[in-house]
C-alpha cells in the first residue's frame, strides 16, 4: 500500500475535519415536502431540516419557513404530502447533512431570532459538528456573537467547569489578551491550511509550546488533539499516542465529550503502535466516558462516535459496564423504550446499535439510521423484539420517501399479537394515509390504533394522538381535533419533547389561519414565539 494511500485511510479512519466543511452533495432524489408536518414524517424544519445546498434567495425563504404554515393557506392545501421517490439502495452513502459552516449559520438564525432553545436544540443534537465549529474558530482572533453563544450553550451541556476554564473562557481571552494568543493562532491557522491542502507546513511549530501557560482547558486539549492526529498521519503512532494521552488527561476532569474522542484515538495510535493493553484501557476509557453523557436526559449522543468506537473495538475487549444501563436509560425516553425491558437478554451491542439508529435518525440521516437499526436487529434473539426495530425501520422507510416498503413493513406489523407493535403500526399507517390525502382512509385507521378497546399506552402514542387531532381537524370535526392536539400539546410539555410541541402548535396555528380564526391564530403564535424563546 502507497504513503499517500496510507494516509488516505487514516483520513478516513479519524473523520478529521479542518477547516474547511466540503460542500454538501446535492440530494439524488429527495421526496417532495408537503406543508402538513405529521409526526411520521418529521421534516424538523425547526432545527435539523437543514439545506443542503446553497439555495436561491427565494428558495431559501420558501425553505426557512415552518413547514406547518403557509400564510392563507387552506385546508385542502394543508392535507397533501407527497412520498414518492426513487428507492435508494441499503447503505448507500448519506448525502451531507450538516456542514459547519451550514450549522454556524442555523446557529446565528436562532439567535437573531432570538430563539435559544432552538440554539440549544441544536447543539445538543450535532455536538460533534458544534465541538468542530468551535475548535475551527481557534483559528481565527476574529470575535463572533455567534460562536460566543454556541460556546455558552456547549459549555452549559457538557463542560463541568465552564465558569472559568470551558469554551466561553477560551473565547475570552482572545479578545482579553490577544498579544498573548498571537503565535498559537497564527501556527495552529497554518497548520490546518496546509492539512487541508493535503500536505504539512515545511516548518510548524509545535502547538502546546506556543500556548500561554494559563491557556484554557480547550486551547491545550484542541492543540495536544491536533498534534495527536498530525503525529500520526506522519506515521509515529507511539508519539501520536503520548499526545492523545496529554489531550486526555487534560480533558477528562472538566470537558468529558473531548475526553471520550481523544482517547478513542488514543486506543487507535496504540494499537498501530503494537501496545495492546494499552490500545485496550484507552478504548474502554473512551467508550465509559461517552456512556455517561449517553446517561443524561436528554441523552447526548453522537452516533459517529459510537460507530468508530464499535470499528475499532480491540479484539476481545468487552463493552464496559457502564454502557449496558447507559443505552437502556437512553432508550426508555424514546419509541424503542420496550426494547430496553429485555435489555438484560442482550450484549450491550444490540442496544447501542438501537440507540445509534435513533440518534441518525433524529439528525435527519436516515440511511444510516436504517442500518444502524437492521444491525441491532441482528444481535436481538426474540421476534418481539425484531419486530419493534422493524417498527422503528419503517419510521425509516417513510423518511426516506419509500412509502411502498414502510407500507409493507407495517401492513405485517399492524396483525401483531402485541398492542405495543399493531397500535404504532396502524397509527403510522394512518398518518401516512394522511400524507398521500386520504383523509378518511387515515381517520380510520388512527381511530382503530388510539380508540379501539382495550385502551392502551404505548411508546408515541402521544404522537398518534396529535395526528388524529390533525385527522379530525381535516375532515371538518373542529371541536375533537383542538381538543386532542391540546392533550398531546400538554402531554409533549411535560415529557420535555420539545420538537413535537412546536410541531403540534404550528399545526393548530396553520389550521386557525386557513379559517380565519384571527384571534385563536395570535395566541397560538404567541404561545410559540414564548416556547422558542424560553431557556428552559
Amino acid at each position: 500500500m502507497s504513503h499517500a494511500l496510507r494516509l488516505a485511510l487514516i483520513f478516513v479512519l479519524l473523520s478529521v475535519v479542518v477547516g474547511r466543511a466540503a460542500d454538501p452533495k446535492p440530494p439524488a432524489s429527495s421526496p417532495t415536502k408537503g406543508t402538513l408536518r405529521l409526526a411520521a414524517d418529521k421534516t424538523k424544519g425547526l432545527f435539523s431540516g437543514f439545506k443542503r445546498a446553497s439555495p436561491s434567495s427565494d428558495a431559501k425563504a420558501k425553505l426557512d419557513r415552518p413547514a406547518a404554515v403557509k400564510a392563507g393557506a387552506t385546508m385542502t392545501g394543508v392535507k397533501t404530502v407527497k412520498l414518492d421517490g426513487h428507492a435508494l439502495m441499503l447503505g448507500q452513502e448519506d448525502q451531507l447533512a450538516l456542514t459547519t459552516d451550514q450549522f454556524r449559520q442555523q446557529a446565528s438564525d436562532a439567535l437573531q431570532a432570538n430563539q435559544r432553545r432552538s440554539l440549544t436544540q441544536l447543539v445538543r443534537r450535532y455536538p460533534d459538528i458544534a465541538l468542530q465549529t468551535l475548535r475551527d474558530s481557534l483559528s481565527s482572533a476574529a470575535p463572533d456573537k455567534t460562536l460566543d453563544a454556541i460556546a455558552t450553550e456547549f459549555d452549559a451541556l457538557w463542560s463541568n467547569s465552564p465558569s472559568n476554564n470551558g469554551w466561553v473562557a477560551a473565547f475570552a481571552v482572545k479578545v482579553n489578551a490577544p498579544k498573548k494568543y498571537e503565535a498559537a493562532i497564527k501556527a495552529r491557522r497554518e497548520l490546518v491550511t496546509a492539512l487541508a491542502d493535503g500536505g504539512l507546513p515545511e516548518r510548524r511549530a509545535v502547538l502546546p509550546s506556543t500556548l500561554p501557560k494559563d491557556a484554557p482547558t480547550p486551547w491545550q486539549v484542541d492543540a495536544w488533539h491536533l498534534t495527536g492526529i498530525v503525529t500520526l498521519l506522519e506515521e509515529h503512532p507511539a508519539d501520536a499516542a503520548k499526545a492523545f494521552q496529554q489531550a486526555t488527561r487534560l480533558a477528562t476532569a472538566s470537558q468529558p465529550f473531548e475526553a471520550a474522542a481523544s482517547s478513542l484515538l488514543l486506543s487507535e495510535a496504540a494499537r498501530r503502535a503494537g501496545d495492546a493493553k494499552a490500545a485496550v484501557s484507552a478504548w474502554q476509557f473512551s467508550v465509559s466516558q461517552a456512556a455517561s453523557l449517553l446517561k443524561r436526559y436528554p441523552p447526548i449522543h453522537d452516533p459517529a462516535f459510537w460507530e468508530r468506537a464499535a470499528y475499532i473495538r480491540p479484539n476481545g475487549a468487552a463493552w464496559p459496564a457502564e454502557l449496558h444501563p447507559a443505552c437502556v436509560e437512553s432508550l426508555s425516553h424514546t419509541h424503542l423504550s420496550d426494547l430496553s425491558k429485555s435489555a438484560d437478554a442482550y450484549d450491550a451491542t444490540a442496544l447501542l446499535w438501537a440507540c445509534i439508529g435513533l440518534a441518525r435518525l433524529d439528525r435527519d440521516e436516515p440511511q444510516t439510521a436504517l442500518v444502524a437499526f437492521k444491525k441491532s436487529e441482528s444481535f436481538v434473539a426474540s421476534s418481539l423484539d425484531r419486530d419493534r426495530l422493524q417498527l422503528a425501520e419503517a419510521k425509516t422507510f417513510v423518511r426516506l420517501g419509500q412509502a411502498a416498503a414502510a407500507t409493507a413493513l407495517l401492513a405485517r406489523l399492524s396483525q401483531h399479537e402485541s398492542p405495543s407493535i399493531s397500535r404504532p403500526a396502524l397509527a403510522m399507517l394512518g398518518t401516512m394515509k394522511l400524507q398521500a390525502n386520504q383523509a378518511t382512509v387515515g381517520l380510520s385507521l388512527l381511530r382503530k390504533a388510539l380508540e379501539t378497546e382495550p385502551l392502551t399506552n404505548w411508546p408515541g402514542r402521544s404522537e398518534a394522538e396529535a395526528d388524529l387531532g390533525l385527522a379530525y381537524l381535516m375532515t371538518g370535526d373542529e371541536p375533537r381535533g383542538l381538543k386532542l392536539l391540546h392533550s398531546a400539546q400538554q402531554q409533549f410539555e411535560s415529557a420535555d419533547q420539545l420538537e413535537l410541541l412546536l410541531t403540534s402548535l404550528q399545526n393548530e396555528a396553520a389550521h386557525h389561519t386557513s379559517r380565519g380564526n384571527k384571534r385563536e391564530a395570535a395566541s397560538v403564535n404567541e404561545r410559540l414565539a414564548r416556547t422558542m424563546q424560553s431557556k428552559e
